[in-house]
């Protein structure tokens, strides 16, 4: 069958919600919006569907990765982080630079494994893994609660080369 008519619906279509993607991404990254993450799995379940029928396999390979931590943020089986929204912008970079591709070169062959692997192991990382949750930081410890160092207890700085003969010339110094 040929697919080449359909090729230029694919290509509008995955622009499309590469946008959409993007914009919710933002939304994400900025507001936290629970909504944003129905939204991002709605388009790259579209995309990956769209591409899988295009025999666009590296699309179908990156869309799905991402499918798979998207639903795990749907389920809040999966925290998002600093780390977690890089590898999510990224793997929608990877898809625009793929769709770019297929219109240019009319097939994907940018290398995809290594940003795929990256993801499902993303996908399989438990809320409690350091490198997913969200930093923390140090309990501020307020000034009444920090014990103050009366001035003799702290050490004097030592003396420069040739301040101690000054010292000694000099009694009252």
């Amino acid at each position: 069958m040929d697919l080449s008519k359909y090729r230029q619906l694919f290509l509008d279509e995955s622009r499309e919600h590469l946008h959409v993607m993007n914009r919710e991404l933002l939304l994400l990254e900025q507001q936290g919006e629970s909504g944003s993450v129905d939204a991002l799995f709605r388009a790259a379940h579209s995309i990956k569907g769209m591409s899988g029928s295009m025999g666009y396999d590296a699309v179908v390979v990156v869309s799905h990765a991402l499918e798979d931590i998207l639903d795990r943020l749907r389920k809040k089986t999966l925290e998002v982080d600093s780390g977690l929204m890089a590898l999510l912008y990224e793997g929608v970079d990877s898809l625009g630079a793929l769709v770019a591709e297929i219109d240019e070169r009319g097939a994907p062959h940018l290398e995809v494994a290594g940003l795929a692997a990256r993801l499902h192991a993303a996908s399989r990382r438990e809320v409690s893994d350091p490198g997913l949750s969200r930093p923390t930081e140090a309990p501020a410890i307020p000034a009444a609660e920090v014990p103050a160092i009366p001035a003799a207890e702290v050490p004097a700085a030592p003396a420069a080369p040739g301040a101690q003969d000054n010292a000694a010339a000099d009694p009252g110094a």
